[in-house]
């Protein structure tokens, strides 16, 4: 599986260069293109799949290329109307933390919710509420997300300098690229409590880091401490039987997938 996996995000990259989009950010997150959909196959069961949060659509292409029933959400998909039409991708914009997602309750079967929870700013446990709403019962949501205790923060903490991620850069991305950079990242334990408080079932909280860029002593640091590697790996089901919705918000139905 993870031979074919591979194939598919080469391919993505291949693609995206001969037209011009090649991206650092693409060769960044290729590890973490490759480890999410190995984890996505194995706890996908069929059915329709949601990702929330697209932009740049480097994984859209990844999750459509592997066959699978895919429709992305996206605060402002224009951004990348070209890249949208050249790949046929399924593309909704929403803003996931101020209206209601525009599907219908117990639609979807999973999902995918990957380096976009410590973006938002206005109202994330509606934006989870929403999630829970739209998924079908014994549904799956599949998160990821940076580890507030990752070492990069520790280090750059104990040095004086504040977390890793600067302010004052990250919401100048609401300018740069239209949406706003790192808010806020989090541990283990507030992301089961988001989760919870949105009333998800199970939720199970794992941890990863890829190869540093800083030497294999770093690496070798972060396999023998796992509380600081990098990035937190959530899956979050929704109970076998549906749950009523926690919000009085005004709920836009769509058409079913």
């Amino acid at each position: 599986m993870r031979s074919r996996l591979l194939t598919i995000v080469n391919e993505v990259e291949a693609e995206l260069c001969r037209s011009d989009r090649a991206s650092p950010y693409f060769a960044l997150l290729r590890p973490n293109y490759v480890d999410d959909l190995m984890r996505i196959e194995r706890l996908h069961h069929g059915g329709a799949i949601l990702e929330i949060g697209g932009y740049p659509f480097y994984f859209s292409m990844c999750l459509r290329k592997s066959g699978f029933d895919l429709t992305t959400v996206d605060l402002a998909p224009q951004r990348a109307q070209e890249l949208i039409r050249d790949y046929s991708l399924r593309v909704v914009t929403c803003d996931i933390e101020r209206e209601a997602l525009p599907f219908n309750d117990h639609s979807v079967a999973t999902i995918i919710l990957c380096a976009t929870f410590e973006h938002l700013r206005v109202d994330p446990l509606f934006a989870l509420e929403e999630m829970r709403r739209v998924l079908l019962p014994g549904g799956l949501l599949y998160l990821t997300t940076p580890n507030l205790y990752r070492l990069g923060n520790i280090a750059s903490f104990a040095l004086g300098r504040g977390l890793a991620f600067d302010p004052i850069r990250e919401y100048g991305k609401l300018r740069s690229v239209g949406h706003m950079g790192h808010v806020r990242e989090y541990t283990a334990s507030e992301i089961r409590r988001f989760l919870e408080r949105a009333r998800f079932a199970t939720v199970e909280v794992a941890m990863r880091t890829t190869p540093s860029r800083r030497g294999k002593l770093v690496d070798a640091v972060q396999r023998f401490l796992p509380g600081i590697r990098s990035e937190l790996v959530v899956t979050a089901h929704t109970a076998p039987n549906a749950l009523p919705r926690a919000y009085n918000r005004p709920s836009t139905q769509g058409a079913p997938f």
